[in-house]
């Protein structure tokens, strides 16, 4: 009843997104 395939694809993007976005920045300050 509850699940939502289309929110959880979403969900996912929005994640990968925030990844791709954090991660050089944080890989730069260690660097």
């Amino acid at each position: 009843m509850f699940k939502k395939p289309k929110m959880r694809q979403a969900g996912l993007i929005v994640v990968a997104i925030a990844l791709i976005l954090i991660v050089p920045n944080l890989t730069g300050f260690i660097g």
